[in-house]
């Protein structure tokens, strides 16, 4: 699997993607939310953490993943947040061709 070496743990799974923010976070920063030492620098909204995101993203794309699963919980916001993000790139490509 090309890609970053996060992506490559990640798609490690028979090409199955599982983005957990609670679950990346440790292995982006290297702490462990329930740590008593790191706990305070656990952060799932971390740079590192975003980048890690955006990079098993881009090689699920290249892996011809187009789908994604969120809790039923997050299903409005992530239509919302999907549909934002589909809109923006169909914009960018009209824009150039």
């Amino acid at each position: 699997m090309e890609g970053r070496p996060i992506a490559r743990v990640v798609f490690g799974l028979d090409g199955l993607a599982a983005i957990g923010s609670n679950d990346l976070a440790p292995l982006a920063l290297g702490v462990a939310r329930d740590s008593g030492i790191g706990a305070a620098l656990f952060d799932e909204s971390d740079t590192a953490v975003r980048a890690a995101i955006r990079d098993i993203i881009t090689s699920a794309r290249s892996a011809g993943i187009t789908s994604v699963w969120v809790k039923p919980a997050a299903f409005d916001a992530a239509r919302r947040v999907i549909g934002a993000a589909e809109r923006r790139l169909l914009l960018d490509a009209a824009r150039v061709g």
